[in-house]
């Protein structure tokens, strides 16, 4: 990760790989970085999804995605995650 210059080389640099979403809303996202756009729009495929539902009192749910467009304007942080970071995303 030494020749990162632009923003959008982490996310060059994360592609094929898990990655961990955090979007509006408290819901994040991991999965595998299939494509992305200039506007952060992205293709994720192998999609574990985590958010808080209000009609259940604030439990925390989980589901599972196989693939998965994800609009740029919702996305808050992309952090790539490695062998390193995985349980961190837990």
């Amino acid at each position: 990760m030494d020749n990162l210059k632009e923003p959008l080389d982490l996310i060059r640099h994360s592609l094929n790989s898990l990655v961990l979403i955090k979007c509006r809303h408290s819901r994040e996202l991991k999965g595998k970085l299939l494509a992305f756009d200039a506007h952060l729009n992205m293709l994720l495929q192998d999609v574990e999804e985590t958010y808080i539902d209000d009609s259940t009192k604030g439990a925390k749910l989980t589901r599972n995605i196989e693939a998965l467009y994800m609009r740029g304007d919702t996305i808050i942080t992309v952090s790539p995650l490695n062998k390193q970071n995985t349980n961190i995303a837990k």
